[in-house]
């Protein structure tokens, strides 16, 4: 099979692009096979292009015209004319191109119409990425692929709809990986890339730009899941030679990395920036989500505010100099405390053109710090790296500072930085606060814009008391477990509405209305009114988030209580206990050491126990519960899923979502189920993503448990299913005998998605050592994707 490709030179493309375009496209054909015979790059001239076509259809099964059918279209008039078909306007790609243009924000030229004239008989591919369209042709045994010229990621286009349709062409299949790595040059990689070469059939491509490192993997084969292995056995090979070093799999960038793991801990960050003048947190800010991470952004760039506004010691500043690891490290410091977040980031440096502190351009010191220690990252570029070169290599050596410690934990970042001989900071002096007001709200300030009454009987129906069941026993008799608290709160019967978790049944696809509506804005006629009714709302929020924190707090005590006395008793004992004081008490669910210590229980309502607490009593946390159909009340199922809320302070199943880091995943590995028959046992086998509506994948949701198949052949299908969607592989063995546990929660990977831990049961003594290997590209519901081309 023989191919060609032929690029046209046009105004909106420059020559490196143009040259990059080229590569792309030969680096899909190579990989798929084809021998490419030519790569022509012409001008827009009607002679030369239709000579050249000629002569490549007289030697080509294969003609790929790039740049075609945007602005520009003489090349597409030309090829239509050369194979005497006449192009049509096209209602998809018209459609297409105002959907896009809508979209995208863009200013639409009357000319892009011309690009949704199409020959009737084409095959058209609406560019993702793009407002225009590519479409192929099949004539005189040569297929004709044309590329538009207006392409915003020809990559993107490349790997999703044109190489694997014409794979298809030749009977193969097309699948691609890409792999980002942070802190490698292409030269360190390369020798890496050619021995994992010798082992996997798979065609790599790499492009470097400010540290970072996009290694593109694809592979042909037989099946999907042939040409789908080739590219995970690379990436699998190249992720575990350069561990920590890989911040990606997939298409997001550092930025959106970082804030996905800083989401993940609930870390909150403030950065005070020298010489990258604010790039950092125009990073994170870029990022949909970063309102939860970033508390604070300064651009300190001259002593004096690095000394008078974050607190950075004069003598610091005379001695080390202001481009120094000890005044990176004050300043991540200082700027911590004043924002009160958890970690602080801390840049100076000389970005250039010329030398400052007699340091070389090209000198930067980053610092991060957290309450008890600072780490420090030296930068030495070399001095012909130009200012924009340097602040933003910087700014990502900042993000990846921030994502190690997100994902890989503190523990790791000695052996990366420079470790903090300066964590003490006994002379940084103390500075009055510009946000102590602020922080008195905490980490919200947006007064709430609900109906007052309402609000406060949410808030009160924390600590609403009721009268527990009687318990004859005189242990349980002497101490008031499940009571809410030890004085009674006051509430307001005059509203009974009350707050309803965004957790809806798993199976349903309408998530609960939320009851509280916001209430209108008053419109104010009296000006002289307005500070009277600023005074009375801040009194009526205060009163209100004290009555709410009261609450979590009650309910803390509530779950400390009952731990207390389940641990006191043994099991037989502690179940006719917990059964007498709430008859929906099925289960005891443990996760390594103290990541959950929770009763489980069940109810007839799929969704009650989402917005009532172990007492039956409406609550923000909830209470963790069976689904009805899987639960210990159905012998005739092997399989049990458990659901929980996500809530932010890793109560409840807040901590699901750690799994995705691959330290936490081991030391968690283990589930303990005690039930009323005994102990049982469960090692995890899959964590995934999933949709909780159809509409979000394809008009399918993946069933993640099953308990009963029509043959071996759609269990194989179903489990491989399962582990083409997991993060990690273990290398665990799956029966059809096999009994699983199913950990459920939100996600906020994409609206109503789904976290998923399934684990399979073990007998103690039969288990063998588990080495957990992440995914290298885990199958994520259509949704998912949508979500990150968003971002």
């Amino acid at each position: 099979m023989t191919a060609e490709i032929i690029c046209f030179k046009t105004p909106s493309l420059s020559a490196v692009s143009l040259a990059k375009r080229c590569e792309m496209i030969t680096a899909g054909l190579l990989t798929l096979k084809m021998k490419v015979n030519t790569v022509t790059t012409i001008d827009c001239v009607p002679d030369v292009i239709a000579t050249t076509l000629e002569r490549a259809t007289n030697r080509s099964h294969l003609v790929v015209l790039a740049n075609g059918t945007g602005e520009i279209s003489l090349p597409k008039d030309v090829c239509c004319r050369q194979i005497n078909q006449h192009p049509l306007s096209n209602r998809m790609a018209l459609q297409h191109l105002n959907d896009q243009v809508r979209k995208m924000n863009l200013t639409k030229d009357t000319r892009w119409v011309q690009s949704t004239f199409i020959p009737g008989s084409a095959k058209v591919f609406p560019d993702p990425y793009g407002p225009f369209c590519a479409f192929s042709l099949f004539f005189h045994s040569v297929h004709y692929v044309i590329l538009p010229d207006r392409c915003h990621d020809i990559k993107g286009l490349l790997d999703e709809l044109i190489l694997p349709y014409i794979a298809g062409l030749y009977s193969l299949c097309y699948a691609c990986v890409t792999i980002k790595v942070f802190g490698h040059t292409k030269e360190r990689l390369e020798p890496m890339l050619l021995r994992s070469q010798h082992r996997h059939n798979f065609m790599a491509k790499m492009w470097e730009k400010d540290g970072i490192c996009n290694i593109d993997f694809s592979a042909a084969g037989a099946t999907q899941r042939e040409a789908d292995d080739y590219c995970k056995s690379a990436a699998t090979y190249l992720q575990n030679n350069l561990q920590a070093d890989v911040f990606e799999v997939g298409k997001r960038s550092l930025a959106q990395a970082t804030v996905g793991a800083l989401r993940t801990i609930g870390a909150t960050v403030a950065t005070a920036e020298s010489c990258t003048g604010g790039m950092l947190s125009e990073m994170l800010t870029s990022i949909s989500g970063s309102s939860q991470i970033l508390e604070l952004g300064i651009c300190a760039y001259s002593n004096r505010v690095k000394q008078e506004a974050i607190g950075v010691p004069e003598k610091i500043l005379q001695t080390n100099g202001a481009i120094s690891k000890e005044t990176a490290a004050y300043l991540a410091n200082g700027i911590r405390k004043m924002a009160g977040a958890s970690l602080g980031v801390g840049i100076t440096g000389v970005a250039g053109p010329d030398k400052s502190e007699n340091k070389p351009v090209g000198t930067v010191f980053v610092a991060l710090c957290d309450a008890h220690h600072t780490w420090i990252r030296s930068i030495n570029m070399s001095e012909t790296a130009d200012r924009d070169e340097v602040r933003a290599y910087t700014t990502n050596v900042a993000l990846d500072l921030l994502r190690r410690y997100a994902v890989f934990s503190p523990s790791v970042m000695p052996n990366y930085c420079q470790d903090g001989t300066l964590s003490t900071f006994s002379d940084q002096p103390k500075l009055p606060n510009p946000f102590d007001s602020f922080n008195a709200f905490g980490q919200d300030s947006q007064l709430p814009d609900q109906n007052v009454s309402a609000f406060l009987v949410d808030v009160g129906s924390f600590s609403q008391p009721e009268t527990s069941k009687a318990v004859t026993e005189p242990l349980v008799s002497d101490i008031p477990l499940f009571t809410d608290s030890d004085e009674e709160m006051p509430i307001h019967p005059q509203n009974d509405q009350v707050h309803q978790p965004n957790m809806p049944d798993f199976f349903t696809e309408e998530q609960p209305t939320h009851p509280i509506k916001a209430s209108k804005k008053a419109k104010h006629k009296s000006p002289g009114k307005l500070w009277l009714i600023v005074t009375a709302v801040l009194m009526v929020a205060t009163v209100g988030m004290i009555l709410y924190f009261l609450g979590i707090s009650n309910e803390g005590k509530i779950i400390k209580k009952a731990q207390t006395l389940y641990h006191s008793l043994g099991t037989a004992e502690a179940f006719s206990t917990f059964r007498a004081m709430n008859d929906d008490f099925r289960a005891w669910l443990n996760i390594g050491n103290d990541t959950v210590d929770l009763p489980v229980f069940v109810h007839e309502d799929n969704t009650y126990y989402s917005s009532h607490n172990m007492n039956g009593k409406r609550s923000h946390y909830g209470a963790l519960y069976f689904d009805n159909k899987l639960s210990t009340d159905s012998p005739n199922s092997k399989n049990m899923v458990i659901y929980g809320l996500n809530q932010k302070d890793r109560s409840m199943f807040g901590c699901l979502s750690r799994y995705q880091s691959a330290d936490f995943l081991r030391q968690n590995s283990i589930i303990r189920l005690t039930t009323a028959d005994g102990v049982r046992y469960y090692q995890v086998f899959a964590i995934l993503i999933t949709n909780a509506r159809a509409e979000d994948d394809n008009g399918q949701v993946f069933s993640f448990v099953r308990s009963s198949f029509s043959s071996a052949s759609e269990f194989e299908q179903w489990k491989a299913e399962l582990l083409r969607r997991s993060l990690y592989t273990s290398g665990q063995s799956l029966t059809q005998n096999d009994s699983l546990l199913a950990l459920v929660t939100d996600s906020d990977a994409f609206k109503d998605a789904r976290f998923v831990v399934v684990a399979k049961q073990f007998e103690p003594g039969d288990q063998s050592e588990v080495i957990y290997t992440a995914n290298a590209a885990p199958q994520y519901p259509a949704a998912w994707y949508k979500e990150r081309q968003k971002q």
